[in-house]
């Protein structure tokens, strides 16, 4: 029974242990796609602004839209 026991905490500990390691991994890839996004949405910013002069606050919203999905949350 004690082994059972033993065996049966140990199998939680690992899965505990991947689903930890698995969140990590997300979360590591969603901040790396968020830098991506952001240095992007600062290139063409800065391309607009050399081309065409001072950005207005309208077209800083709309490339953000542009650049991001966020899904809708029904």
């Amino acid at each position: 029974m004690g082994e059972m026991k033993r065996a049966i905490a140990r199998e939680q500990a690992a899965w505990s242990q991947s689903m930890q390691d698995e969140k990590r991994m997300r979360s590591t890839l969603d901040i790396a796609a968020a830098i991506i996004a952001a240095v992007r949405l600062a290139r063409d910013l800065r391309q607009f602004v050399a081309h065409r002069g001072e950005p207005s606050m309208a077209l800083f919203v709309f490339s953000a839209k542009a650049s991001f999905s966020v899904p809708s949350s029904a």
